[in-house]
């Protein structure tokens, strides 16, 4: 079964890449950090307003790693970290091919799961996870887990044909790679066992 991300940071990106082996084209929410609301409105927008380059904005942060980092944000409010889509048009060319790459997945009803992690409550999200229920084909399995929630617990089945689970792994920062290197918080998260476990049970 083919997994695709829908966000809202690279937590399921990096469980579909590193644990799946799953490799080519992704969705244009896969690497970005995103909102459910930010989603619904690309989704919305038919992905307009995520391609709106003219309107992109730029800006720096300060990561996790106390580095300056370039970030870039588009209209619906999607912020792009790992790449430039405003200034290198390799990648802009690769956001396009992503939200081709989405819409044919949604025009489809078998063999693809779709996940997306929150960091906040199902009840809190649930209006817009709902509306993203409906685009997502209904024979196709859709996993929300509630990250750092303080819990964790199985994926059940709800009313509104959504999994919902929940996954904390306590302090990320003693979690370390073969090599003894110190994950990030979302590669973390995204190759843990208690995640992985998650997944396994639905898909």
């Amino acid at each position: 079964m083919r997994l695709v991300s829908i966000g809202t940071s690279c937590i399921s990106g990096i469980q579909i890449k590193y644990i799946h082996k799953q490799r080519g084209l992704v969705s244009p929410f896969t690497w970005t950090l995103s909102t459910i609301e930010n989603i619904n409105t690309a989704i919305e927008s038919n992905f307009n307003t995520l391609l709106d380059r003219d309107n992109y904005i730029s800006y720096t942060i300060i990561n996790s790693q106390n580095k300056r980092q370039l970030v870039i944000q588009s209209v619906c409010g999607t912020k792009f970290l790992h790449c430039d889509p405003l200034d290198n048009k390799d990648h802009y060319d690769k956001l396009k091919a992503q939200c081709r790459y989405i819409k044919e997945c949604l025009s489809q009803s078998r063999d693809i799961g779709y996940m997306v992690t929150i960091f906040h409550s199902y009840e809190k999200k649930r209006n817009g996870l709902r509306d993203i229920r409906k685009v997502i084909p209904k024979d196709c399995k859709f996993l929300v887990t509630q990250v750092n929630c303080g819990i964790n617990s199985e994926p059940l089945l709800n009313d509104d044909n959504i999994y919902v689970a929940s996954v904390d792994i306590g302090d990320y920062t003693k979690r370390v790679d073969e090599g003894g290197r110190q994950y990030a918080r979302a590669q973390a998260y995204g190759v843990s066992p208690e995640y992985t476990e998650i997944v396994n049970a639905v898909f």
